[in-house]
């Protein structure tokens, strides 16, 4: 008997190497989310054969690795409709141009019946004599990005509907790469005579329109913008035809992780009736006032309701009663008062409704009633009121 014996312990050694790869492959392979796979090519037959595919494939598209193989040849039957002829042309361009592609479509779960979106590249693999002999490919869910990019068309489709049909000017205003407008209402024609366009081309056309006497206005320097909440600014632009147009704006500002002021956004509202009445308004009370100032007669202004005071009392009343103006600020009943008691009654109720907040009702008529001066002395004053609603 011959005994052939033979020393088989690198063989084995290299067969324990390969495992352990092929186990820390693995391993490797299950930690990251993304399916990847192997696919052989028989050069002459054209025949396909999975060789590898993660098991990462079940949580992607609900099926294991043996469902996927037995189904490898029908695998379009599941794509959407919509997606096929997309798939298929990109297969021809790999074919063709035998170079990495990348297409995104649709493929039914199998567990949910629900259509995924999968992201898939493929790397075409070839032997020395050039022949394509296999893919190699690699497949993500990108369900929730493209659910995101949905959502964020719908939203911008909203915003777009609303800004394009607002009254007011809405923009946004880049300052990177390099100061630019990112968008501007149409509304900005109607209210400054200026396209849309005009904006867009030069960054700096807004603050040109500005009066430069309200410059200062827009300096943000003192402004805390740490804080979430908006800037309220009120300047004044020149229209296109000349005249001038009041804008109060409110400005949002976007910042990047460093806390840089990367954008600034806005609503612009047409104040323009608003600002020329208060002008009036303030013009007439300049007026009023000096009218006021230099009477010889008493002019005051009473307010009733809420919170009774005397809002103004003109100088003369120092002349005629003795009283400081602060006299009647100080204590808004000062008036009753001195009036003498024998010449209360003729006040009516009218001091009670005061006093209770209640509302007058009627008109005041003109009256003449004695006053008691500050050193003691009477006076007989006429005084005629007018009731404001």
């Amino acid at each position: 008997t011959v005994l052939g014996l033979c020393d088989n312990t690198e063989k084995e050694q290299l067969k324990h190497d390969l495992s352990v790869y092929t186990n820390d492959f693995n391993l490797i392979l299950s930690c990251i989310d993304e399916v990847v796979y192997y696919v052989d090519k028989e050069p002459k037959t054209g025949k396909r054969k999975v060789k590898y595919i993660s098991d990462h494939i079940y949580n992607v598209i609900g099926v294991n690795k043996k469902s996927y193989e037995e189904k490898s040849k029908k695998l379009l039957e599941y794509c959407h409709p919509d997606d096929v002829r997309e798939i298929m042309k990109t297969a021809e361009k790999l074919k063709k141009e035998k170079k990495p592609q990348k297409f995104i479509y649709r493929f039914k779960h199998q567990r949910t019946g629900q259509y995924v979106w999968l992201e898939e590249r493929i790397f075409p693999q070839f032997d020395k004599k050039k022949n394509h002999i296999g893919n190699f490919g690699v497949s993500r869910d990108i369900t929730a990005e493209k659910n995101f990019e949905a959502q964020l068309r719908e939203s911008e489709t909203r915003f777009r509907l609303l800004a394009e049909n607002a009254n007011d000017i809405i923009f946004k205003s880049n300052y990177q790469p390099k100061p630019h407008y990112e968008y501007i209402s149409p509304s900005v024609e109607r209210i400054l005579g200026y396209s849309p366009d005009e904006f867009y081309k030069n960054p700096q056309f807004g603050n040109s329109l500005i009066y430069p006497e309200d410059l200062y206005k827009l300096d943000f320097k003192d402004e805390n913008l740490t804080s979430s909440k908006q800037v309220i600014k009120t300047a004044r632009y020149f229209h296109r035809s000349g005249k001038t147009v009041w804008l109060e704006t409110s400005y949002s500002f976007i910042k990047d992780k460093n806390k840089k002021i990367v954008s600034v956004q806005g609503i612009s509202r047409d104040v323009t009736k608003e600002r020329e009445s208060e002008l009036k308004l303030e013009e007439s009370e300049k007026k009023f006032r000096l009218l006021a100032e230099n009477a010889t007669d008493i002019i005051f202004h009473y307010r009733l309701l809420d919170r009774p005071a005397y809002t103004y009392m003109s100088p003369s009343v120092k002349k005629i009663l003795g009283y400081d103006q602060e006299d009647f600020y100080a204590d808004p009943f000062l008036g009753y008062k001195i009036l003498l008691e024998e010449d209360r009654p003729f006040m009516g109720p009218s001091e009670s409704n005061t006093r209770n907040k209640r509302r007058v009702t009627r008109e005041i008529p003109e009256m003449t009633l004695r006053y008691r001066t500050k050193d003691g002395r009477i006076v007989w004053l006429q005084t005629t009121y007018s009731n404001i609603k």
